[in-house]
C-alpha cells in the first residue's frame, strides 16, 4: 500500500504501476481543499478529501464518486481528542501562527493592538523565526512567544480564536481543536480555496483587503461571544458529518471483504 499526500509522488506511482503491470494500492490524500488536475491520476485507487467540494470537484473532472472518501485533512491524533471541557473564560486566548517563519500580514500592528487589551491571553508560535522570537520578546513582554514545538495542539484547544495563514492542514486542526480562525489577505492559489471553506460554513473571519481596519474587525470578534460560539457549532458540525475512515482503515476493510468460500468453491474480491 502506498500513500500519497504530493500529487507529483501520485503521479509517479500510476505510471510505475501502468509501466511494471503492478496491482499496489495506491491512495491519495488531497491536503487541501481546492483541487486541480495534477492530482487526478489513473492509477489511484482511493482519494481521500477534505470536504463535499473537493468531492464534487473530483467528479466534475471525472472521477468516480465510489472513489472518493470525504473524511477531512490528515492531522495528529492529538488534535482529535476531544477531552478538555469548554469553559467561559474570563479571559480571551488567542492564538498567533504564522507557518516555520511566523510571519504574518500586518504583523506587529495586531500584537500593538492585542497588547493593549485588557483580558486577553496572547500566544504566538514562532517557528524557526529566532530574530523574530528575541524581537516579540523584547518588545511584548506581556505576549507568551513560543518557537517551533510539538505540543501546538495543546494551545490550539485552549484558544478562542486562531490568526494565522489557512493552509490545509491548519485548517483542519483548527476544526478538530474546534477554534475558529481569522486569516488575512490570503493569496496562495490553495490557500483561496481554504479560506472560501472557512467563508461558506463560516467557521471563521477572512480579511481580503489591505483597506479593512484589522484592529476594529478584532475587537468586533472577540467582543462578539454569540459569533463566535456560532463559529464553534459549524466547526463541530462539519467534524461531526466527517467519515473517519482513513487509507489504512479502508484498506484493513478492503482485506476483509476478501475471502475464499470452500464449500461452496466461491471467490469474491471486493475493495481493491
Amino acid at each position: 500500500m502506498i500513500i500519497s499526500t504530493f500529487p507529483i509522488c501520485s503521479q509517479y506511482v500510476s505510471a510505475y504501476k501502468k509501466i511494471k503491470n503492478k496491482n499496489i494500492p495506491l491512495f491519495t490524500y488531497i491536503t487541501d481543499i481546492d483541487v486541480n488536475e495534477e492530482w487526478i491520476c489513473e492509477n489511484t485507487d482511493m482519494y481521500f478529501v477534505g470536504s463535499k467540494q473537493t468531492k464534487e470537484s473530483l467528479i466534475k473532472k471525472g472521477v468516480g464518486k465510489e472513489k472518493i472518501i470525504v473524511c477531512g485533512i490528515p492531522v495528529k491524533h492529538d488534535f482529535k481528542d476531544q477531552a478538555i471541557t469548554e469553559i467561559r473564560k474570563n479571559n480571551k486566548e488567542i492564538l498567533i501562527m504564522g507557518g516555520g517563519l511566523g510571519l504574518i500580514p500586518q504583523g506587529y500592528k495586531i500584537l500593538d493592538y492585542l497588547s493593549n487589551i485588557e483580558n486577553i491571553n496572547i500566544t504566538f508560535i514562532a517557528g524557526k523565526n529566532k530574530r523574530l522570537i528575541k524581537q516579540i520578546k523584547e518588545s511584548y513582554p506581556n505576549i507568551n512567544v513560543l518557537g517551533y514545538c510539538d505540543n501546538v495542539y495543546d494551545y490550539m484547544k485552549k484558544a478562542d480564536l486562531l490568526i494565522t495563514k489557512s493552509g490545509g492542514i491548519t485548517l483542519f486542526e483548527a476544526i478538530h481543536s474546534t477554534t475558529p480562525l481569522y486569516v488575512i489577505r490570503p493569496f496562495l492559489c490553495q490557500e483561496i480555496g481554504n479560506v472560501k471553506f472557512i467563508q461558506e460554513h463560516r467557521i471563521g473571519k477572512v480579511i481580503w483587503t489591505r483597506g479593512t481596519d484589522i484592529c476594529e474587525d478584532l475587537t468586533f470578534l472577540l467582543e462578539n461571544d454569540i459569533l463566535l460560539d456560532d463559529m464553534k457549532k459549524n466547526i463541530k458540525n462539519i467534524r461531526e458529518n466527517l467519515d473517519n475512515s482513513s487509507p489504512l482503515a479502508y484498506y484493513n476493510k478492503s482485506l476483509n471483504l476478501c475471502y475464499y468460500n470452500v464449500s461452496n468453491s466461491y471467490i469474491k474480491i471486493s475493495g481493491i
